[in-house]
């Protein structure tokens, strides 16, 4: 089992779990999901905040799932974490812009 892998998909849950249910109430530079769209407005900064922490659990439980099949399917090599990083990120920037712009 890739035991990176599993830690990331627990930190991404976890901080998923926070911002459900913890979001920012107020448009700020500290935290929460900060991108030019999410910042327009506070309707698009409540909805960002919301929507993302739902794919961050989503990647994050992912991540996990993945971690466990590994101990399963065996892969050699270094590079299933950071790519799996990566696409978990890219997962939870591209959905929640996409949501951005229909809402």
């Amino acid at each position: 089992m890739n035991s990176e892998l599993l830690l990331i998909g627990i930190i991404f849950t976890g901080v998923g779990m926070f911002m459900f249910f913890f979001p920012p109430k107020n448009i700020n530079m500290f935290f929460g999901y900060k991108t030019s769209s999410s910042m327009k407005n506070q309707e698009s900064w409540d909805f960002a905040q919301t929507y993302s922490a739902k794919r961050m659990i989503e990647a994050g439980i992912i991540t996990i799932l993945l971690s466990i099949s590994t101990y399963f399917i065996p892969i050699n090599g270094n590079w299933i974490t950071p790519i799996i990083i990566f696409a978990s990120i890219i997962y939870i920037l591209y959905t929640t812009e996409k949501a951005l712009k229909k809402s």
